[in-house]
């Protein structure tokens, strides 16, 4: 399923025009129907970006005081597939950029792990998609990530990051970003690798925004974060919030099960 077209990113801004428009007049759509000689259904469907014809919108924007916007004057925009969430580029750029990703260590308790997340658009694909970086390749010295497509919905306050590899999937889930704080708190649901098997794990995840940022300072970013350092005070407070604040767990205590005998002895 493709992503919204020019037109209909026209039709959708007129509407929120209109119905600015109409709230400002305090009309209904029932009474902005009644003025302007039609049913409340067509006042919807126009309101809603709809397909109408000119008329339609003339008569209506003359009862609203405004003027009428029949031919599509937007610029070309890059919007992601419906898939992704249908976003746009020019209203999402604060995303783009690095990012310091912070969470607890998988290995070393107390220990709070360091990666960098880089989110780019691609314009090949109209999609924003992400990198995680998180090791050094052994053989080539260069940074190793996951790496994946950004999906933001527009029904909730989250973004989804997922990679996708021969059958495993890794997710990131987080709050939208505040462009003010520069902040996206969520969890990292992934397979941690024991001796003999994988295992699924969920992990608090804090990401901060970097201001300004050289990517050849990406493999000097990454490991473990030292105790006490700003970066280890930031992470630690940040983790801590998300894990009681932003996650929700569910635990079941099943209630079959019977209750310990107290022991007579």
């Amino acid at each position: 399923m493709m992503g919204r077209n020019y037109d209909e990113e026209f039709r959708l801004e007129r509407a929120k025009k209109m119905d600015r428009a109409r709230m400002a007049k305090g009309f209904s759509n029932i009474e902005l129907a009644r003025r302007a000689g039609y049913d409340e259904k067509t006042v919807r469907k126009v309101l809603a970006g709809q397909a109408t014809r000119d008329k339609t919108i003339v008569e209506i924007c003359q009862v609203l005081g405004i003027e009428p916007e029949l031919v599509n004057t937007i610029e070309e925009v890059d919007v992601s597939d419906d898939i992704y969430g249908a976003y746009t580029r020019s209203t999402h750029r604060g995303y783009e950029g690095y990012f310091h990703l912070f969470r607890p260590s998988f290995t070393t308790p107390g220990a709070i792990f360091r990666g960098v997340v880089q989110i780019r658009w691609n314009g090949n694909e109209d999609v924003f998609q992400f990198s995680e970086f998180y090791s050094v390749d052994d053989v080539t010295g260069d940074p190793k990530a996951h790496s994946g497509n950004v999906c933001i919905s527009s029904y909730t306050n989250l973004l989804h990051l997922t990679t996708m590899f021969e059958g495993s999937v890794r997710l990131l889930t987080l709050t939208k970003l505040r462009e003010g704080e520069g902040i996206m708190r969520g969890t990292m649901q992934t397979q941690a690798e024991t001796l003999t098997f994988f295992q699924p794990t969920v992990s608090p995840v804090v990401l901060r925004k970097i201001k300004t940022y050289d990517a050849a300072s990406i493999i000097g970013d990454l490991g473990f974060v030292e105790q006490g350092s700003p970066d280890w005070v930031f992470a630690d407070k940040q983790i801590s919030l998300t894990e009681n604040q932003i996650l929700k767990v569910v635990s079941w205590s099943s209630p079959t099960a019977q209750p310990a005998r107290r022991s007579t002895d």
